[in-house]
Order: structure tokens, then sequence, then C-alpha cells
């Protein structure tokens, strides 16, 4: 790891506190010894001194030196290729340093250590099918004892071994945790991640909206090959063989250089301080860095695009970047260098993925082209208007730097999500829609009160139909609600994410007479039943995620009411996808009456089946203020069973594994 040299800061220390008394001895000479010799000494010293400290200062600022004890069993930082680490940029850009050092960014990837880990590994026993995991700890070390994976129960029993977790992946939402093998540099992953915010181990699958499956997966080599892409700066796979690889990172996480580029020419310049002065009068004549402010606003996203988007490459670019590292640096066309993936591109590279996986569309795209999963927002502001025809960008709205750093990421501000505070309103919108300032003519376009959730621009054009870590994310694609899309796409619309009770036909009503859209042709159950709970009982596995969350989300709440929501989520309880029985879980909570607290979302399914049947019970025994035929509550206020179960029949049940 990079650092600067300890001794450099001592001896300046010395120096300085020997030059603040050259005047005190210089007097206390005089008392004993009048010479002019030492008098002339004296005062030399005291101008020499601050000299030497001022050009060593300058000499050593950001001179870095590189450990070569290094760990063996795990991959590790290498200054290359001009990269030099966020430690250089410390000294001269501290608050950008701080904000940076607060935000998630930094937590993508870390050496495993107590100030890094959150996961309890106090002698916890974690169990996996009829596998069993102990995670404990050892001053400050992280273990894991677990069958042995290169076992073969066919030859008896497996020997257990123990496995030193050495890396952890993310922190805002969940932690995965990766454990050294005996090759090299690869790594194996512990098959369970601790959720941040429920303070919970889950099964690793169960994280990620994926198809019920049984097996145990240590996925090694998936680090090195897939997650240090867009988890580190300037990553290097170096596989050396099949079993084997010697990867290096410029540094774990995503750190200045990510954005910036390579520091080490801004570094060596800017030491000679001439260079400095000159620059505080031209800011703009650095040439040596890149700052994304500074740039068009296309060339700015792509910074973000180089992890935030769904791309692919030729087989020797990806055999090149393995060795060498990217070669895209910020600043550059990132399109030279990869292909990213939206509707309407075709490249031979795209049909040599779609013939090794035919599902590669479905798993990250709606119908249409639009992306429905988390972490790949620049391909949707590739296909906004107001990115094509105007200027907005990622910085219109997301600010990588706060003016004054959080006190800890604990602080669910701007670290959440990085946002500008403008952008919290309407206000980002209105740099080009001015229009729309005034109240009047902004309640006339959205037909809403103008301080509703209605009038608040991102609810209808950016809603929640991306899905990724457990949740629903706003969609980066700047569109309108529209209910043919819908029909045509399955992807829900702003309208009815909001108004949980209504139909499809409710909204195409709504949306003729306000705006003069068509009515499409839609069936008995789309004209008659909330869209919503056409969602919830029929839909794919990430739809119902999706509206799962929406149950929960409380301006849909508070618009739609909750009395009528909980044998919908109870229903989830159930679901084949555990990521969908967890947010159903999570929704179910935030309802008043619903104790849920000990279902356990991964156990066995007699249990969760109970779950199930016990919150529809306990709904049941409720009186139900009105008859709701969108919702299949009858004139007297039950459910209609019989229309809920044929609805559930219509499930769609084709395998869905979002590429999150």
């Amino acid at each position: 790891m990079n650092s600067y040299i300890p001794s450099i800061n001592m001896i300046l220390c010395i120096a300085l506190v020997a030059g603040a008394l050259l005047p005190l001895l210089a007097t206390l000479g005089k008392r004993f010894a009048h010479s002019r010799l030492l008098s002339l000494v004296t005062v030399c010293l005291w101008i020499l001194i601050p000299c030497l400290v001022v050009t060593t200062a300058f000499y050593f600022r950001g001179w870095n030196y590189q450990v070569h004890v290094q760990p063996t069993n795990r991959p590790i930082e290498v200054s290359s290729n001009g990269y030099v680490s966020s430690n250089t940029c410390r000294s001269c850009h501290p608050n950008q340093h701080a904000t940076w050092h607060q935000s998630y960014h930094r937590t993508m990837t870390q050496v495993a250590g107590p100030t890094t880990v959150i996961g309890d590994f106090n002698d916890r026993l974690l169990s996996l099918g009829d596998k069993d995991y102990l995670l404990r700890r050892e001053d400050d070390r992280f273990f894991a004892n677990m069958e042995n994976p290169a076992g073969d129960p066919q030859q008896g029993p497996v020997p257990r071994i123990d496995v030193e977790i050495v890396m952890t992946t993310g922190l805002h939402h969940m932690q995965a945790y990766w454990f050294a093998t005996e090759a090299s540099r690869l790594t194996g992953m512990l098959p369970f991640v601790f959720l941040s915010q429920e303070k919970q181990w889950v099964p690793t699958r169960a994280s990620f909206l994926r198809p019920p499956a049984s097996e145990v997966k240590h996925d090694f080599g998936r680090w090195n090959l897939t997650c240090l892409k867009c988890h580190t700066t300037h990553p290097k796979t170096r596989v050396e063989n099949e079993f084997s690889m010697d990867t290096t990172v410029g540094e774990f996480g995503i750190a200045c250089e990510s954005c910036h580029g390579p520091g080490e020419e801004h570094v060596r310049r800017n030491q000679d301080p001439r260079h400095r002065y000159q620059l505080h009068l031209d800011p703009g004549s650095d040439q040596s860095i890149v700052n994304p402010l500074k740039l068009p606003a296309d060339r700015a996203s792509q910074i973000c695009g180089q992890c935030h988007s769904i791309w692919i490459q030729s087989g020797e670019a990806a055999m090149e970047w393995q060795k060498k590292g990217f070669q895209y640096r910020p600043g550059d066309d990132l399109h030279r260098a990869r292909v990213v993936v939206n509707k309407g591109v075709s490249s031979k590279h795209l049909q040599r993925v779609l013939r090794d996986d035919p599902d590669f569309m479905r798993n990250r795209f709606w119908p249409d082209g639009m992306v429905r999963v988390s972490g790949r927002e620049y391909n949707g502001l590739l296909q906004s208007s107001c990115h094509e025809r105007g200027n907005l960008s990622c910085l219109t709205c997301h600010n990588m730097h706060e003016s004054k750093a959080p006190l800890t990421l604990d602080d669910q501000g701007w670290a959440d999500d990085q946002l500008k505070p403008f952008a919290e309103d309407n206000r980002s919108c209105l740099k080009c829609h001015e229009d729309f300032r005034e109240p009047k003519k902004l309640t006339a376009h959205t037909h809403h009160l103008a301080n509703s959730q209605g009038s608040q621009c991102y609810n209808c054009h950016m809603p929640h139909t991306t899905y990724g870590l457990l949740k629903a994310i706003r969609s980066h694609q700047i569109d309108s609600p529209n209910v043919q899309t819908s029909l045509a796409t399955g992807r829900p619309n702003a309208c009815n994410l909001c108004h949980l009770d209504q139909t499809l036909a409710w909204t195409a009503e709504h949306m003729g007479q306000w705006y003069g859209e068509q009515i499409p042709e839609m069936n008995e159950s789309q004209r008659t039943v909330s869209a919503a709970v056409l969602h919830l009982l029929s839909g794919d596995a990430g739809q119902r995620a999706l509206l799962a969350w929406a149950l929960g989300w409380s301006p849909a709440q508070q618009v739609s009411g909750t009395d009528w929501m909980a044998p919908y989520l109870g229903q989830l309880l159930n679901d084949p996808y555990e990521a969908v029985r967890f947010i159903a879980r999570r929704s179910l909570q935030g309802l008043p009456g619903q104790d849920v607290l000990d279902y356990d979302f991964v156990g066995p399914v007699k249990q969760r089946l109970a779950a199930s049947q016990r919150v529809l019970q306990q709904w049941s025994g409720q009186v139900q203020s009105k008859p709701r035929a969108a919702l299949l509550i009858d004139a007297e206020g039950r459910l209609n069973i019989t229309l809920f179960e044929q609805l559930l029949r219509q499930r769609d049940d084709r395998p869905l594994r979002l590429a999150e």
C-alpha cells in the first residue's frame, strides 16, 4: 500500500522547532559571549532552516514509496500506468478527499479488518442446505470454518477447513465476503451476505433476484474476473492458469483516479510551486488531470458509464484488459472502447453474447429496451431526450463531493445517493423547463396539487421501474407514462405505481382526457382489476418484486390506502423467489397491526405457507371499510378468493435472473 515516508514529517517538525528556538539561543549566547561570529551564524541558520523546510516540503510532497512485502493470499494494490492512489491527492485536496472518503464509492472493495467488516463473526453458526459455516474472529482477522469445496462426498466425509476472509464488497445495503484460497490471489465467495440495515445474515443467492436453487456456490474467481471491473480502480485480473490469478488493482474501491484519471503526471507537475501559482491565475490550463465538471455533458457522463452501464467487449479486448487493465481513461470516448448495449444496438459482439446467453436481454431490459436492473443508469441516460437534445448529464443531479464531509456513513443524507440538494425537488428540471416554475402552469400540466407528490417531475418521468439490491430504484431513462407501453412491455407505469388501487383502464381514461392519448384495447382483467394486483398475482418475479416494494412506499400508501394490502403481501411470503419474499416481509412489517417477526423468508415451505395463511386470516378478521372491486374486495368487505386464485394460477413462472 502506498504511504508517505513517516520520517519526513518528523524531520520537518524538528527543523521548524529548531528554527523557532534560534532567536532564544542567540539571546542567551549574547549573555555569555559577545561574539559577532556567533550572531552571524545564528542569523544565517535562522534564514536557512525555514528555506530548507519549505524546499523539503515541496520536494517530498506526494512522494510515495511502495511497500514490497505484500500479502500473497489476496489481490493487492500496485501503483502502475500512472495510477498513484488517493493518498497522494489528500495533501493538496483535503476536502475533496474527505468527502470521497465518506462516500460508498470508497467502500466498494475493502481489505477485511476490524474497521471494515460489519458482519457478526462472533462464533456465528450459519446453515445453508446441509452445509454449516462457523464464523469466528481472532484478534483483527476473520475466518469461516466449512467443508472443503474441493472435497468429493462420494469419496467419504468431506474434511472441514478454515478459510480466512480477506476482502469485503459493499457497505451501503449489504456486504459480501471473499476468502483466500491456496491458488495465489484467487478468491472464493462466502455464500452469505450481511444486510446493513437489517443487521442480518442471508444467503447470497437470496440477496439477488434469482430462480430457486439448492446448490451452494463459492464462486471462485468471480471477484477476480467480474466484480473488480466496477468495484476497484485500474484492475488487472492477470490470469496465470485455470486455478491461479495474480490479480492487482490501482486501488480498492472507486477512488479519485477512477473519475479524474491517473494522477502521477499531475503530482509531478504540481511539485513545482511556480506551476501551482500559475494554475491559480489560469485554472483551466492544467491538462495533467481530468475535471469531469469541465467536460461536455456526454464525456462527463461516460466517466460514470464506465461502471454504470451494460456493455460488452470483443474476446480480444477482454483478454487484453485482464493483462493490462482497461485502456479507457476519463475524458476519452467510452464508446470507442466498448459496446454499450441499448435498444437498436446490433453488433457481432452482441450476437455472440446472445448465442451463448439467449436470455441476456430479458435479464437486463424491458421488451422495449428500457433498463430494468440497477447500476446501469448510463444506458437509461443515453435514451433520454434531455441528454440526446440537451445538456443533461449525470452531474446535473449528482455531486461526487459534498461541500462539507458527512460525519459518518451512517448519515443517510448526501452519501445515500450523492444527490445535489436541488435534485430532491423540481429544480433540476426547471433549469430547462422554466415554464413550470409558475404553480398554475405546473398544476395545469400535472393535474395534481403543486406541492403534492404528483407534481414532482421524477415521480412521473423517472418512476420506480428498475430493480436491484432488494428494492425498486428510479428509472434513469426520462419517459412519460403510457398505458399502451405498459400493455406491450409489462412495465408498470408511473400512475399505477402511485395509484395502486386503480386499473389500467382508469389510467388510460385520465391520460386520454388530460393529454389526448388514445385508449388502447384491454382484456377484462385489465379493465376491472387493479394494475398492481395483476402484477402481484400474475406478473413475473421482477414485476412482483417491484410491486411488493411499491406497497411499502409511503407516497403510494397515502394515495391508495393500506387496508387492502395484507392479503397480497401475505401471498408473496411464499413466493418461489427468495428476494420477492424478503421485500414482501419488509413492506408487510410497515402495515398497521402486522407482526411477522417470527417469519423466516428462507425457512421451510411449510413455515412460509403457515405465515401466509396467518396473515390472510388476521386480515379477514378485520372489518373492511367498503367494497373495492378493483382490489377483489366484495360487498361484504371480504376477499374474492375465487378470482384471487384464478389470477394467481396465471402467474408468469418463466425463470428470471436479473443481472443486478
